[in-house]
């Protein structure tokens, strides 16, 4: 299985990783340096495992959502499993095509207490987006464009900004933004993103209202992987990082170009050049680092090979 997720907590990184052999997570510095943090769902889960999204909280515990499991796990970052539960979402609106049981994206509450975690799942679904405690307890559901009665469309990622939270419907090819739990606004996307060109993979709300986007192939005319700088409205400023072209670059991806990207963070600074935006692609089995002007300042080994 593919795919994997990355969470940024006080200049940690955590990266999750799924492979033939089950899924687990490890931390770097953003140097690229391993810690001594190696965690995971145990070799004996009888439903198998996926780490689809991270996110760590105030009290320094580790969420992962876990969309083969069904559920929700929570370890302490001595890698001690600490609690687990499904999160109960709307019910399915769509057809059996989209179809995602288990939860594919979590963040923690935005705010200025701790408040739980916002916990995505998949499919098309009313109030596809919870509210949910450590415990389980769903305190509160998100409503689609302000509206009970509209499904979410295949979310693929949440992100967290100041009291906002963002929403990347990839089913609609737009986001949608939360304040305080409630509707703010929402945007499409680029003109190729919203014909099927690209898809939607991953994004990151900056503080000035920008907004960094991952897209991947979408079949059909290829336009191409990338990472995107967007304005508040989803208006394309320039783009950050270019795709690979298997025709010229030949069949192995070299660092500084993106392919089947499926997640991002980024640490902040005043200048554009020395924040660093931080790639998960190759499908989740690499990761690179960027500045906000594009430079690549290397990549960091894969580890799925031994999990």
């Amino acid at each position: 299985m593919n795919g994997g997720s990355l969470a940024l907590f006080e200049g940690v990184l955590y990266w999750g990783l799924n492979s033939g052999a089950g899924a687990g997570v490890r931390a770097h510095d953003l140097d690229g340096h391993p810690l001594d943090v190696e965690l995971g769902p145990g070799p004996g889960d009888p439903r198998g495992a996926s780490v689809s999204g991270l996110a760590v909280d105030p009290d320094r515990r580790l969420w992962m959502a876990d969309t083969l499991g069904r559920c929700v796990r929570g370890y302490s970052l001595f890698g001690r499993e600490g609690g687990r539960f499904e999160p109960k979402t709307g019910a399915l609106e769509a057809p059996a095509a989209s179809y995602v049981d288990g939860p594919v994206d979590l963040v923690v509450a935005p705010g200025d207490t701790w408040r739980g975690l916002w916990i995505a799942t998949g499919g098309e679904r009313r109030a596809a987006v919870g509210l949910f405690l450590p415990d389980g307890t769903r305190l509160a559901a998100l409503r689609s464009e302000g509206d009970p009665k509209r499904p979410f469309r295949r979310i693929t990622r949440l992100a967290a900004r100041d009291e906002e939270l963002w929403v990347l419907e990839s089913g609609a090819r737009r986001v949608q933004v939360f304040r305080r739990g409630d509707f703010h606004f929402l945007f499409g996307l680029p003109e190729d993103v919203r014909r099927g060109r690209r898809w939607p993979r991953a994004l990151w709300p900056l503080s000035d209202g920008r907004l960094v986007l991952a897209v991947d192939d979408g079949g059909g005319e290829q336009a191409g992987a990338a990472v995107l700088l967007l304005d508040q409205g989803g208006h394309l400023l320039r783009v950050l990082v270019g795709g690979h072209d298997e025709v010229s670059e030949g069949p192995v991806v070299p660092e500084g170009v993106v392919s089947g990207p499926v997640d991002l963070v980024v640490e902040e600074s005043e200048l554009d050049r020395r924040s660093r935006l931080v790639l998960c692609d190759l499908e989740g089995t690499r990761v690179q680092v960027f500045n906000l002007e594009g430079r690549c300042y290397g990549s960091f080994a894969a580890f799925g090979e031994d999990l």
